[in-house]
């Protein structure tokens, strides 16, 4: 098994002068390795680090994996109980959906239940990454809105928060609103920086987006499935997040979609959560272990070969039935298969 177990390691520690291989995913096209894709991660038990592949304290964009800790204020501020939301709007709230029927229908009961539309959304606006949801859209001659956008359910929760707070919703993104950087504070509570110390910049939805090293997220997630909150206390509030993207893998991602799948194949035994530019964080509920990566050049082709090579080099536990994302299919324009992604170890 390639990497360092075994290694001490604090959030935001300078990086050790060891050597670490990282992991690369081959690309073939017939019998050719064609492109390669190298791999950072870190594993942690939620107070060590455990496993170790490249650059552990690589500091990447969190992007859309973190939102579990961006919903955290959702219910921490009692918004949550006071407009009524169960298991599936959290779990949306929580997630990156693919713009059905039933996400953006639940997106837009999330805002009318504080008086507010998808006139205040201020994610912007994309067509349904769901195939079938796309084609029916456009064959009704209808134009997306912003509650098709994948982030649309965290920015709902954020302007439920927000209102009921009464804090200025017009504003709900700008990195200094209250809000905001509440946010941060969790983000690096968890990671065990201070939130001068969390890089901030404007994610793809134009929400404030965080930058931690590696091996902070692996052991934020390790936490938080665990049921810790960002003080290292039992939460409860962590706990009924924790139930509801269980009990609502749809609402993550949505048909087809592999944070949806892999929760579902594992049974609630995993809580996976994507981000853009190929990042990707995992939590282990029956160990409570942690898990980030990042994919070095951002393409997201790579990251479920990334997921299933490095769950096997650390020994977890697989969900079976996930063959097509274990190797995903290369294909041509005309649907042919013309070669693989694929697992190659260590550099």
């Amino acid at each position: 098994m390639n990497g360092r177990h075994g290694q001490e390691g604090r959030p935001g520690g300078r990086p050790s002068a060891a050597t670490i291989d990282p992991r690369v995913l081959e690309v073939t096209r017939g019998a050719l390795v064609e492109s390669r894709h190298v791999v950072h991660a870190a594993a942690s038990d939620g107070a060590r680090l455990i496993a170790t592949f490249g650059d552990p304290h690589r500091v990447t964009y969190y992007r859309s994996a973190s939102k579990v800790f961006q919903a955290f204020p959702l219910v921490e501020s009692g918004a949550a109980d006071h407009f009524g939301l169960g298991p599936r709007e959290l779990a949306i709230a929580c997630g990156s959906h693919s713009g059905t029927a039933l996400h953006v229908a639940t997106v837009l009961d999330m805002l009318s239940r504080a008086g507010l539309g998808v006139e205040h959304l201020q994610c912007g606006t994309h067509a349904p990454t769901d195939a079938a949801a796309a084609r029916e859209l456009a064959d009704s001659g209808r134009k997306p809105t912003a509650a098709c956008h994948n982030c649309s359910g965290k920015h709902a929760g954020m302007l439920l928060a927000t209102r009921f707070r009464g804090w200025p919703v017009e504003t709900y993104l700008d990195p200094e609103h209250p809000h905001q950087v509440e946010i941060r504070r969790i983000v690096a509570d968890y990671a065990g920086m201070g939130p001068g110390d969390v890089a901030v910049a404007v994610d793809g939805c134009s929400a404030p987006v965080f930058a931690v090293p590696l091996l902070s997220m692996a052991h934020s997630y390790a936490r938080f499935i665990r049921g810790l909150g960002p003080d290292g206390a039992p939460s409860a509030t962590v706990a009924r997040l924790l139930d509801a993207v269980r009990a609502e893998p749809d609402m993550v991602g949505g048909p087809g979609k592999l944070d949806t799948e892999f929760m579902r194949a594992s049974g609630g035994g995993y809580i996976v959560k994507i981000g853009a530019e190929a990042v990707y964080c995992v939590g282990h509920v029956p160990t409570g272990r942690g898990l980030a990566f990042k994919v070095e050049d951002g393409n997201m082709r790579a990251v479920p070969a990334a997921l299933f090579d490095l769950l096997g080099a650390l020994g977890w536990p697989i969900p079976a039935g996930l063959e097509r994302f274990a190797r995903p299919e290369v294909r041509n324009f005309r649907d042919r298969v013309v070669g693989e992604i694929r697992g190659a170890g260590g550099a």
